[in-house]
């Protein structure tokens, strides 16, 4: 609901929605943290782009903070299955490092969600090429963003390559949001087929544009993404 909200431009509507999912998971998590963990964190990740939407960085920081911690601990568990999930907390939160003017500490951050999208496009090239491609065009601009302009182009020269390879593989995409934007559960999205984050393993949490993957760095391209314009 906070997506569709933030999507129809009712952002104070969205904020409200997704503290109040934010609250709800906590208090299952609380519960039972193995079951309830990934939708937190996934939720979290939301919560913290909708923070950032009305204008509450810091905050949104925090939250996003948070979420990469749980991500770690997810990962540690079962890196296989989390992994997406700890890329796209780690690409996010380097977006809100970068929108807080944190843009030295951004940047490695950036760098590692790229590192680790990079394995599991080795892994599953097809699965997860678009997400490479938005971690490479974020990590590019980072780079840009405190001078290093030509260690940026290679970067960027990359995920054009990877978004000529996917137009090539899906055909030429007709719509303004390149990644287009994937169904969503009601807790966040979920790739067509099953597959996904957190949130499209178990019906759940940005993840927006994710709990999820990356408008370019303001409105996710899908649930828990975030890729910069």
């Amino acid at each position: 609901m906070a997506i569709r909200l933030s999507y129809a431009g009712l952002h104070a509507r969205a904020l409200s929605e997704s503290h109040q999912a934010a609250q709800l998971l906590r208090h299952l998590a609380a519960l039972d943290r193995d079951a309830h963990l990934p939708v937190l964190a996934a939720s979290l990740i939301n919560h913290a782009v909708r923070l950032a939407e009305a204008g509450r960085r810091e905050e949104a920081l925090l939250v996003s903070e948070e979420a990469v911690t749980m991500g770690r601990e997810l990962a540690e568990l079962n890196r296989d299955a989390h992994l997406p999930d700890l890329a796209n907390a780690l690409i996010n939160h380097a977006v809100r490092l970068a929108e807080a003017g944190r843009r030295e500490e951004a940047l490695p951050v950036s760098e590692e969600a790229v590192t680790l999208r990079r394995e599991l496009a080795e892994l599953n090239r097809d699965a997860h090429m678009s997400d490479l491609a938005a971690s490479l065009t974020n990590h590019a601009n980072r780079l840009a963003q405190v001078g290093r302009q030509r260690e940026a182009l290679p970067v960027s020269k990359e995920a054009v390559q990877s978004y000529r390879e996917l137009i090539a593989f899906n055909g030429t995409p007709t719509c303004p949001t390149w990644p287009p934007r994937w169904p969503t559960t009601p807790y966040g999205w979920q790739r067509p087929g099953g597959g996904g984050g957190a949130a499209g393993q178990r019906g759940s949490g940005q993840a927006e544009p994710g709990a999820g993957r990356a408008q370019p760095d303001r409105l996710p391209a899908r649930p828990g993404q975030l890729v910069d314009q």
